[in-house]
């Protein structure tokens, strides 16, 4: 729907006296004297635009309802000054002969910033895609990222991938190296060499180089994620694997404290160190868990011998050793020191762990 400018003219449409006219417009309008007389002060005046074409007509009536005409005017259609204004530049350009192209001439200096072709060695536009002397495609703008490059060295020159990207097939030599970590603070060098270059040198280097492919930015995004997630692997998958060895220890212990009670009762109530579960008439009973067996030796200490331990290659033991106190001739108290046996010290419950001096 077209929308409309509603132009007052200053003319009189017979309808009223020119007095009278002004005093229905002023009073139409709220306007008083000083803005009335600067309303009509022009042969046209627009006093309102861009309205719907019902708005429009309405106060084209109200205008002419007090004695002046009014027009509208449609704002899809160009002015009588905007179409004079198209014919003058049609006519400017058909007078204007064009320059008739000679073959011949040589390709233009280029102008503002230049830089050097990769190819022929001369000076182009730093934004030209082609090089006006030697004619082949260059990159000058969209090459090859140094930033990208010298993430690439930090976090997988090793392997080369730097070299890679930069269209380098010598990045192979990279790779045998990289296994043993010996290029790496070669990569290291090239990577803060990379993102201090000057910008001049990095494009008259590798300016001539196709745009990187997204892909290559997915892969810096997921390079540095994935190096966190195996740094954080390797500290936290050890801490958890002695954190379940540990928990199936004291669940063994706990199983096992109640064979140690009795044969704490047999010693006190006998008066007897025994030198094996035979002489104590006590014999383990499997089922416990973690528990491979549990057996008194001499002196009187119990051996718990674990099992389902991973990562540990061999049974691990525990020994209780009884600390034995007696008067006259009696035993009076016993107190266990399990700090004996082959069970490493890291998977001890801390009562159990060997004092280091």
């Amino acid at each position: 729907m077209a929308n409309y400018d509603v132009i007052l003219h200053n003319t009189l449409n017979g309808s009223f006296e020119e007095s009278e006219a002004r005093q229905q417009l002023a009073a139409k309008f709220k306007l008083n004297s000083d803005k009335l007389d600067k309303l009509l002060s022009n042969a046209s005046t627009t006093i309102k635009r861009n309205l719907e074409e019902t708005q429009a007509q309405r106060f084209k009536s109200i205008i002419e309802s007090c004695g002046f005409q009014a027009t509208l005017k449609s704002l899809d259609s160009p002015t009588m000054f905007e179409l004079e204004a198209v014919e003058a530049a049609e006519e400017s350009k058909s007078a204007t002969p064009e320059k008739p192209h000679d073959v011949y001439d040589a390709p233009s200096a280029p102008v503002g910033v230049t830089v050097f072709c990769r190819h022929c060695g001369k000076n182009i536009e730093e934004t030209a895609t082609e090089c006006v002397h030697c004619g082949k495609t260059v990159y000058t703008t969209t090459g090859r990222s140094k930033v990208v490059a010298g993430f690439l060295a930090f976090f997988m020159g090793g392997f080369g991938f730097h070299r890679f990207y930069l269209k380098q097939w010598w990045g192979v030599f990279y790779i045998p190296f990289g296994i043993f970590g010996i290029s790496a603070i070669v990569t290291l060098i090239e990577a803060i060499y990379f993102w201090v270059c000057p910008q001049d040198r990095w494009q008259r280097k590798y300016g001539h180089l196709p745009p990187s492919n997204v892909w290559v930015w997915v892969a810096l995004c997921i390079i540095p994620f994935v190096a966190v997630i195996g740094i954080l692997a390797a500290i936290a998958l050890p801490a958890y694997q002695d954190y379940t060895i540990r928990a199936k220890v004291s669940q063994g212990l706990m199983s096992s404290q109640m064979y140690v009670d009795q044969v704490e009762e047999f010693i006190l109530e006998s008066n007897f160190v025994p030198n094996s579960s035979l002489d104590a008439n006590l014999n383990y009973q499997p089922g416990a868990p973690y528990i491979k067996s549990i057996e008194i030796v001499e002196g009187g200490g119990v051996v718990v011998e674990f099992d389902q331990l991973e990562l540990l290659d061999e049974p691990q033991t525990i020994i209780y050793e009884p600390l034995i106190k007696s008067e006259n001739r009696t035993i009076t108290s016993i107190t266990w020191d399990c700090t004996g046996g082959s069970l490493p010290s890291r998977y001890r419950p801390s009562k159990c762990r060997p004092i280091d001096f």
